[in-house]
């Protein structure tokens, strides 16, 4: 019986690999980022965290009856004020602020920090900028319940407009000036990738000059939150 062939040639280099499967595609450079996460409120710590050899500290779960079988983790991530939000900043008043999910409120934060890290001035880029965005779903409890009798009033728009996944992105591009595409990416847990995807994919495809891509999933309630105080 003949012995199955083995192929003994050495390994290919990084450098070999990435011009085999990449070759023909442009190049794309990422210049900044930023994050807030359990235990990270900014991209620095939570890559301190990284190298360092501690351990994310998340709080434990109250105890009650839904969550008392030994093989139930009871612990949870959550993020340091979140209800915190600059509402002046961004051109909001406190009322209309109050009825926009913290998640867009912090992924509206973030993209902002992005783009400084990235060396650009929010507000004031010149040339097409794309954002790519993925939510969850709103559990805030600050929304107001929809009557679609009153979807014309100002508060019921602003809250279906503050709450609905759809505006993530057109809301960051309206904001910040943003000048390209703007797209809330909904694929399930998949979301925040497949928004990269897009993105570079809209980088080659000269839809835009530069983007902004990412998710954001906060659900409610968290340990501690107050979610309608904005100083």
């Amino acid at each position: 019986m003949d012995k199955p062939f083995i192929n003994q040639s050495a390994p290919q280099t990084l450098e070999d690999a990435i011009q085999e499967h990449y070759g023909d595609c442009d190049p794309i450079a990422v210049i900044g980022y930023a994050c807030r996460l359990a235990d990270a409120p900014d991209s620095e710590a939570f890559w301190d965290l990284i190298i360092s050899d501690e351990k994310p500290s998340l709080p434990p779960l109250q105890p009650d009856a839904a969550i008392s079988a030994p093989n139930y983790v009871k612990l949870r991530g959550s993020i340091a004020d979140v209800e915190a939000f600059d509402a002046a900043f961004f051109g909001y008043s406190p009322q209309e602020a109050e009825l926009i999910d913290p998640q867009q409120r912090l992924f509206l934060e973030s993209v902002w920090h992005a783009i400084e890290h990235g060396g650009y001035a929010p507000r004031e880029i010149s040339f097409r900028t794309g954002i790519y965005g993925a939510t969850r779903v709103s559990t805030y409890p600050g929304q107001r319940r929809i009557d679609p009798l009153e979807a014309g009033q100002v508060k019921s728009l602003q809250s279906l407009m503050g709450n609905d996944k759809d505006y993530l992105a057109t809301r960051v591009a309206y904001k910040l000036n943003l000048s390209g595409p703007a797209l809330t990416v909904q694929t399930a847990c998949s979301s925040s990738l497949v928004a990269v995807h897009l993105a570079c994919e809209s980088l080659r495809a000269g839809e835009c000059d530069m983007a902004v891509a990412g998710g954001v999933a906060i659900s409610f309630p968290q340990p501690g939150a107050i979610c309608t105080s904005l100083e």
